[in-house]
């Protein structure tokens, strides 16, 4: 979910020989590759690793008090808490 994507935490996620506790980063991003050393498909030299792609869902609808609380999330970002957008420089010209 976008909150522990965003604030870090565990995820338990069931494998193919059962289930598997991962710890999420902070500020993980949609895309990135989560690897859980020793937890994949056995081999000749052991088991190999298991390779978690994260896709953050975002919610389709959202209860007038979840809005509210995204638009407070996006007047912060917007005012320097978050990361800076690589276009910002390009704001004004042209």
């Amino acid at each position: 979910p976008f909150p522990t994507a965003a604030l870090g935490g565990r995820v338990t996620l069931k494998s193919f020989d059962g289930e598997v506790s991962v710890r999420i980063p902070p500020g993980t991003q949609s895309g990135e590759v989560i690897t859980v050393p020793g937890r994949g498909m056995p081999g000749r030299r052991g088991r190999g690793d298991l390779y978690l792609h994260v896709q953050i869902e975002v919610p389709k609808k959202l209860t007038p008090e979840l809005k509210r609380a995204v638009l407070e999330l996006k007047k912060a970002l917007e005012e320097g808490g978050g990361r800076s957008s690589p276009f910002k420089r390009f704001r004004g010209r042209g």
